[in-house]
């Protein structure tokens, strides 16, 4: 059985660490949602609340099946997103370290890399080496090519676009998704001391659980309810603190997603800007350089 839903991100960078924190705050909220029936159960259950579907009664297994798809698709698309923003970076500095800014000789080189690697092309694209059997595909090498018309496919811009759009759009990727569509989400998770396992527990036990702090002698010993208050008080603000950031974070996705769709391709200028906008994202920072 999975018992994990929000698997956390395995990177060091601050994006990854800012996600996996926005991640752990849904903890208790993914604990209640993992599916624990067993088929028989399901099976049962399902059947028995779509039998009074038309009675329009909350359905806890439809419900909760709902919560878990949604817990899937926020796993996926802040893995997804973070992908996107590393990839588009590595991109760029590959770029600007290989080619120091040479937009031209990136595409051309760029397609002759494609075609030797997934072959395919026109037939013009392909010239025999003059060597060997021409009915050898071994013997056959891209032709240079450095026309606008021909290398536009293979452009550094094409190249991102892949971290912007995805081509298929199945996935999430850099400004795909703003703020509001994580909104339900974000207040969990900065409400999340509302949601505590300790108090889940409390309120079925009736009574408080206590929590403990290390002293310096290294036992345990209870907080005063002035201290708890003043924890959480603390872990609120903190909470409040981290979804702010991540809200920042997709607003800057959308920036740059702007900027990509806009920018003049055929000057190196705007790609500097786009490295620049990706390494503070990385750094989960939404205040632009």
């Amino acid at each position: 059985m999975r018992y994990r839903i929000l698997e956390p991100l395995q990177a060091d960078d601050t994006l990854a660490q800012l996600f996996n924190t926005y991640l752990r705050g849904l903890s208790t909220y993914e604990i209640v949602t993992v599916p624990r029936e067993t088929m028989r159960e399901y099976q049962q259950e399902m059947k028995q609340e779509l039998a009074v579907e038309a009675v329009d009664t909350p359905s806890s297994l439809i419900d909760r099946s709902l919560r878990y798809y949604e817990l899937v698709v926020l796993r996926n698309s802040l893995h997804g997103l973070h992908r996107s923003v590393v990839q588009a970076l590595g991109t760029l500095n590959g770029f600007f370290t290989t080619y120091e800014g040479d937009l031209t000789r990136f595409a051309i080189e760029n397609r002759i890399r494609s075609l030797q690697e997934y072959g395919d092309g026109e037939d013009d694209d392909w010239q025999w080496s003059g060597e060997g059997d021409k009915n050898d595909n071994t013997t056959w090498k891209p032709t240079y090519k450095d026309d606008p018309e021909s290398i536009r496919p293979y452009s550094l811009h094409q190249e991102l676009a892949g971290c912007f759009d995805g081509y298929d759009g199945r996935e999430e990727y850099i400004g795909t998704s703003a703020p509001a569509h994580f909104e339900m989400f974000s207040q969990i998770v900065a409400t999340q001391t509302e949601l505590s396992f300790r108090r889940i527990m409390g309120s079925q036990l009736g009574e408080d659980i206590p929590v403990y702090r290390a002293e310096p002698g290294g036992e345990f010993a209870p907080l005063s309810l002035a201290d708890q208050i003043e924890h959480e008080l603390n872990e609120d603000l903190a909470n409040a603190r981290i979804v702010e950031r991540f809200k920042g974070v997709l607003v800057l996705g959308a920036d740059l997603l702007e900027l990509y769709q806009t920018m003049d391709q055929t000057k190196v200028e705007p790609y500097y800007r786009l490295r620049a906008l990706l390494e503070w994202m990385l750094e989960a920072s939404y205040r632009k350089p």
